[in-house]
């Protein structure tokens, strides 16, 4: 067999420029909540994806972030694709970008031109963020993803990808069964005046951030039951 190195189950290589992937989609329908404890806006495509943003107003640190929801299953319409979610902001990193190394520290990365897309992908487990001297922008995500800094103020996250291609690791198939699949983030915008980062030295996220990751690791269990069904049960009334 000829070794092809395609875009597949294991290997990443874009082939020719990026597009929307709804440019003939329109959203099919928005939705606008607005409550005392949230308000969110959801867009929906179709099938193909239900994108939610939340903000919320609990009066805790969860207010200093925005939630966003990605409801995700790649039709068959789209027999050759990767999705990706990429977000803009005024921050001046230029080349400049931070991934994590499996939640223990983070790197610094700085894009190089003279590599495809692909060649300036790296793996991300809790988050991405770039910096300037006045602001931070922090993406929090809930399970490990490739993550990218493409232009100077934006950052993005690979979702997901439907191929029929082999790239020659052992599979002999493409990626077909796409199943639905929900990620979760935290977005996160922090002032850096006063706190005078170093690149050089050491970069770190913030406590808050912090925080943000420890609720997508670690999500409450909620259990729910019907109390009338064992009257002789105790149930706790607090908890620490």
């Amino acid at each position: 067999k000829t070794l092809l190195k395609r875009s597949g189950a294991y290997l990443f290589e874009s082939d020719g420029p990026e597009r929307a992937i709804f440019e003939n989609d329109a959203a099919s329908h928005i939705v606008i909540v607005k409550g005392p404890i949230a308000s969110y806006i959801t867009v929906v495509y179709g099938s193909l994806l239900f994108h939610t943003v939340r903000l919320l107003k609990t009066q805790t640190h969860l207010d200093n972030a925005i939630f966003i929801v990605n409801h995700l299953s790649i039709e068959q319409r789209h027999s050759n694709v990767e999705m990706f979610m990429r977000i803009k902001t005024s921050i001046d990193n230029g080349q400049e970008f931070f991934t994590d190394l499996n939640g223990f520290q983070w790197m610094r990365r700085q894009r190089t031109s003279k590599l495809k897309v692909e060649g300036n992908y790296y793996p991300i487990t809790n988050s991405i963020f770039i910096q300037d001297k006045n602001l931070r922008a922090t993406l929090v995500t809930n399970h490990a993803q490739g993550a990218t800094s493409a232009n100077s103020g934006e950052f993005e996250v690979m979702l997901d990808k439907r191929t029929p291609e082999d790239d020659q690791r052992g599979m002999e198939e493409g990626v077909q069964d796409i199943v639905p699949t929900i990620q979760q983030y935290w977005l996160s915008i922090e002032f850096l005046s006063g706190v005078k980062p170093s690149p050089e030295l050491y970069n770190v996220p913030s406590l808050h951030v912090h925080h943000l990751t420890n609720i997508l690791n670690y999500p409450a269990n909620i259990f729910l039951m019907h109390h009338d069904s064992n009257p002789d049960l105790k149930i706790h009334t607090k908890f620490s």
